[in-house]
């Protein structure tokens, strides 16, 4: 699963679980600013609680304690993978599809405000300063600004209005409406998105109702004149509106009398809950993560391993001396399991499940390849058939060995590679070719089966003629399978000589 859908899916748990707190608890208090700052925080919580990786932490810890042996298919080790579109794919790219389309429309509210205040004058009315508008419009402020449309209303009203929308300038609502618009664009596939966008405006009406009638404003008079705004009621401007959206529950709860203290107790009790409950949520799912780690992951990688190399070694390694693959390095190789392959050891320092049978950070021409001690720069001259073990050794383990001397290559991986050895030879007698100069000018150490053709400089030569040759005149030298015929091909390069 991607990383970006688990931090939706935990961020819009953790916002569901905040906003049925307040629905079910704190909604009808009328404690308003504690509720402006429980619906604050539990926003901010919810966009940074999944970036504490509490089940990352529990399966480090878990991986410490042991390690894994995992079989390497010699095949892709020279393979590459082919990317592949899945599910998640579509999902994720129909999730940044819709992000943009809310995007592109906060946008353009955006630059609807921007055109009312160029196209405002500024204008005072008695002791209130603010944008004289033209359009046919609801009053509404944004930031530290008030705009309205003086002709659209009695003298009478505009006085609450100009108190109303200068709570909303004094106590900085805008930052609570822009913040909740940002969450919508982020999280529009959560219904509870959109109810705590809407809680979180109302709420602040509540606010800025209750700070209006507490300056003296007459209760009766300040209700008739919300009743009086006959403007649209459709906006499509950022910014705190003087509305008759929400006009029934406004005067309900300026009604409704003030809730006793003991009531304060749901806030010290939800808070804690909610968050212990997000918390149990995570760990539990760590542990389950982490006990099928433990449980399962050798016996899962050995079973997709073996079937692997079962499948790709049938025409290119044949019949050959069973396979044996320790259940853990510690235990005796008495109690391992056989196939019947060439014997491969693998050893690596740490398991990352989601990368199945294949080797973790090891990708084509990254790592350092080591035959018989000394590095090479390509698997091509190495036949399979000669092979006695490969070792593969990943992060800290290669680079304390081999970084110092060979640098950064050792970073993303070594492979070391034994050939075998014939009864009563060394290694030194046992290759059929040495000295091929590579990169590193390193002996090559390969049988070469019958029925392998010779190409030098791109002309066709025998076996024999092959084997006259100085390898001190050879360049470079590679080998090439045919697939079908199952024979191979070696081609040299010799040096050039010096005019």
């Amino acid at each position: 699963m991607p990383e970006l859908i688990i931090y939706l899916l935990k961020a819009n748990i953790v916002l569901t679980l905040f906003y049925l707190g307040y629905y079910f608890f704190l909604r009808k208090l009328t404690f308003y600013m504690l509720n402006r700052y429980y619906l604050l925080a539990g926003t901010l919580i919810a966009l940074m609680y999944p970036l504490l990786d509490i089940s990352s932490f529990l399966q480090r810890q878990e991986y410490l304690k042991s390690t894994a042996v995992l079989m390497v298919n010699w095949q892709e080790l020279t393979s590459e993978v082919s990317p592949k579109i899945d599910g998640w794919d579509v999902s994720v790219g129909l999730f940044w599809l819709t992000v943009s389309f809310f995007a592109v429309r906060f946008f353009i509210r955006l630059f609807t405000l921007w055109r009312i205040h160029k196209q405002s004058e500024p204008s005072r009315y008695t002791t209130y300063d603010y944008r004289k508008v033209l359009l046919k419009i609801n009053p509404f402020s944004f930031w530290k600004t008030i705009y309205v449309n003086p002709s659209l209303h009695k003298d009478a009203d505009l006085d609450d209005i100009f108190k109303h929308e200068l709570v909303h300038t004094q106590e900085l609502h805008t930052l609570d409406v822009l913040l909740v618009e940002l969450l919508t664009i982020g999280f529009w596939f959560n219904p509870t998105t959109w109810f705590m966008r809407q809680a979180i405006k109302e709420n602040l009406e509540f606010i800025t109702d209750r700070k209006v009638l507490a300056s003296g404003v007459d209760r009766k008079s300040y209700q008739y004149s919300l009743v009086h705004i006959m403007t649209s009621d459709k906006h499509m401007i950022i910014g705190n509106h003087f509305s008759m959206q929400t006009l029934k529950k406004r005067i309900r709860m300026m009604n409704k009398r003030q809730s006793a203290k003991i009531n304060l107790g749901k806030y010290v009790l939800v808070l804690p809950l909610i968050i212990v409950l997000a918390l149990i949520f995570t760990i539990s799912k760590a542990y389950e993560e982490t006990q099928d780690i433990s449980s399962n992951l050798v016996s899962k990688q050995l079973s997709a391993t073996e079937n692997n190399l079962k499948d790709s070694t049938k025409n290119t390694i044949g019949n050959s001396k069973p396979l044996k693959i320790a259940e853990n390095p510690k235990q005796d190789t008495t109690k391992s399991r056989s196939v019947g392959i060439t014997k491969i050891k693998v050893r690596k320092d740490s398991v990352d499940k989601k990368e199945g049978a294949r080797i973790p950070g090891i990708k084509l021409g990254d790592p350092l390849y080591i035959l018989d001690g000394k590095p090479i720069s390509t698997l091509n001259a190495v036949n399979p058939n000669n092979i006695e073990r490969i070792e593969v050794l990943k992060d800290t383990s290669a680079w304390a060995v081999y970084g110092p001397r060979y640098g950064t290559r050792a970073k993303n991986g070594v492979v070391l590679i034994t050939t075998k050895v014939k009864h009563g030879e060394t290694k030194k007698n046992a290759d059929s070719v040495t000295n091929i100069h590579a990169e590193n000018e390193v002996d090559i150490k390969s049988e070469i089966p019958k029925g392998t053709k010779f190409f030098v400089n791109g002309v066709s030569i025998k076996r024999d003629d092959f084997e006259q040759l100085d390898p001190n005149t050879i360049d470079s030298m590679n080998v090439v399978k045919d697939a079908a015929t199952g024979k191979g091909s070696i081609y040299i390069v010799t040096k050039k000589k010096a005019k």
